[in-house]
């Protein structure tokens, strides 16, 4: 499916808030030379509702391999912490379209106006560029949907 619908974040972050071992071993995978093991480690670690996850995330979000990055794009925004919002907004413009699709959903998330105003000015038309290929039209498209989902 294309198009995502906002995610529902954690309620509240707590350190040690899942069995500690568990978010251990996935913010240890972050760290794997295999990007499908970095990839899933990620998204072991968004529903973890565990505070210790956030910054090794957010270091992962200049990993190399665009995977890994749509999967450390998703588990930020589902684990919702407000101040990894603006590390999501750095990626407004990663040259991969399905990062920029995930991010929407992401920014989304936060219930604040600098990152959901980034779903729409950022991503759905940044610096009014004119739409040049099916990718960013469907990433545009998802941006429009997304905003009318917004509460």
């Amino acid at each position: 499916m294309l198009f995502r619908s906002i995610y529902e974040p954690c309620a509240k972050l707590a350190a040690g808030a899942n069995a500690g071992d568990e978010v251990a071993r996935a913010i240890a995978g972050l760290k794997d030379k295999d990007p499908a093991v970095r990839a899933r480690a990620a998204l072991a670690l968004a529903p973890s509702c565990d505070d210790r996850a956030v910054d090794p995330l957010i270091d992962q979000l200049r990993d190399p391999e665009p995977t890994v990055r749509v999967a450390v794009v998703e588990a930020l925004g589902r684990l919702g912490r407000p101040d990894s919002a603006e590390d999501l907004i750095n990626l407004v413009q990663d040259p991969d379209w399905r990062v920029r699709l995930t991010l929407i959903s992401s920014l989304a998330s936060f219930k604040s106006f600098r990152p959901r105003n980034m779903v729409l000015n950022g991503i759905a038309n940044p610096s009014g560029v004119d739409i040049t290929d099916v990718d960013d039209m469907r990433v545009r498209c998802a941006a429009i949907l997304t905003c009318a989902e917004m509460r």
